[in-house]
């Protein structure tokens, strides 16, 4: 039985969600202790490590390791989460003509090592609550969102895209849907749709790799890209490639299975 396992998390699924789909197909480990060494949102994909067993001890080690990822940003909307998975909080009314030259240019503003701030929907506590019980209440101007010192090692674009606003709001009522719980589904999807008449026809993407420290969070520096091009941003995808030397490529997929 393997103490450290590298596995694939699919869009939509939490990382509990995904350990219950491992036990189930691997009932050997069913009675094992399973944890994971860096989690990932419910909307973001890739690299997960599984610690079984006498493995959790050294959780530290694992969840400290470099991560890689590929990501797109989406630009002209702001949503409360940072991602598809929130409520639509401001849409650009005149969109602006963005450039990959344009996004490069700010790109050497973000490698470095800066106090990024918790995103408002984490599960970072602040006076033994999770942010999103502060953020859900409308209550984050009662605290003070921590920081957490992150460093970006790289970060490049890689491709640009259009999409349209008909095409924008058919996909994120799609994914949504593949998320279980309660996270505000309902609600989210009925911001999208709405948002429909305000949203200007055409929409920009920019697609990154990012090699950043343990504990960044890629939404948040969707969010972040997204104010300095001046124009908002939020993440549209996020995929984890690989943890320290654990490369996506030699993940398991419980799908193939």
């Amino acid at each position: 039985m393997n103490e450290v396992l590298t596995i694939f998390k699919p869009e939509g699924q939490t990382p509990l969600e995904l350990i219950q789909h491992f036990q189930k197909k691997f009932p050997q480990y069913l009675h094992e202790k399973i944890s994971v060494a860096g989690r990932l949102d419910p909307m973001a994909s890739g690299l997960l490590i599984l610690l079984v067993g006498e493995a959790n001890k050294k959780r530290g080690y694992y969840q400290s390791l470099d991560k890689i990822y590929t990501f797109t940003l989406l630009t002209g909307i702001a949503t409360d989460t940072y991602d598809i998975l929130g409520k639509i909080t401001s849409v650009t009314k005149t969109p602006l003509t963005l450039s990959s030259e344009k996004i490069n240019s700010i790109l050497p503003n973000f490698v470095r090592t800066f106090e990024q701030a918790y995103p408002p929907y984490s599960s970072m506590h602040v006076r033994g609550k999770p942010l999103f019980y502060w953020a859900r209440r409308q209550e984050l101007s009662d605290i003070t969102i921590p920081t957490k010192t992150i460093t970006i090692h790289r970060l490049t674009t890689t491709s640009s895209f259009e999409i349209t606003s008909t095409q924008l709001i058919n996909e994120v009522k799609k994914r949504i849907r593949k998320v279980n719980g309660d996270f505000r589904q309902v609600e989210i999807g009925k911001s999208w749709q709405e948002a429909q008449s305000v949203l200007p026809h055409r929409l920009s993407l920019f697609s990154f790799n990012a090699q950043v420290s343990s504990g960044t969070y890629i939404r948040s520096l969707c969010h972040e890209l997204g104010q300095t091009i001046g124009c908002m941003g939020i993440a549209y995808k996020i995929e984890r490639t690989s943890c320290g030397k654990f490369s996506l490529k030699d993940a398991i997929r419980l799908d193939d299975k």
